[in-house]
């Protein structure tokens, strides 16, 4: 009978002495020890991208959007009060926060206009823009101020815009 050989065995991994010289030509940015966590030790280094900044300097016309969009958000918040537009429809504009300030408000406004019969029973209808103006606090952080007149008096809206990914969002709303 012949005598029987071993099998050779395979390497499936790399081996450590690969693993620590790979390291020491290629030590992680900003730390002082190379990455060991699982396979992402072996992974190329990620590109170091610029920090991305939220429009630092004003466009020529972008104190003029933000004046309109103001103007806008003030119509359809007022629009909220009255009970004509939903309040849902302020979410892409509106922080969730203030989105709930503006619901309670125009609950107590309903409620209010339903035993009243006087001024109180036209307020929030028939609202219009009388004039609206915003103001640059800093890169990408707009202050906002809007009169709008209605059936029963005139009153002031202040807004506070500030920029995100996705536009403009209101982070501060005070109605008079």
């Amino acid at each position: 009978m012949a005598p029987r050989t071993l099998p050779q065995l395979v390497e499936t991994g790399p081996r450590t002495a690969d693993v620590l010289r790979l390291h020491r030509a290629h030590p992680d940015p900003g730390k002082g020890t190379p990455r060991t966590s699982g396979t992402s030790a072996l992974a190329a280094e990620p590109a170091q991208r610029p920090a991305r900044r939220l429009r630092a300097l004003p466009g020529a016309h972008e104190g003029e959007e933000v004046r309109r969009l103001a103007a806008a958000i003030t119509r359809a918040t007022m629009e909220v009060l009255a009970g004509t537009r939903p309040v849902q429809q302020l979410t892409p504009w509106l922080h969730r926060d203030l989105l709930a300030s503006v619901q309670l408000r125009a609950d107590l406004s309903r409620a209010a206009r339903e035993g009243a019969s006087g001024p109180s029973a036209r307020a929030h209808r028939a609202t219009t823009i009388r004039s609206s103006h915003a103001s640059l606090i800093g890169p990408g952080l707009y202050e906002a101020a809007v009169v709008v007149a209605d059936a029963a008096r005139c009153r002031a809206v202040a807004l506070r815009l500030e920029a995100a990914r996705s536009g403009w969002q209101v982070t501060a709303l005070e109605i008079g």
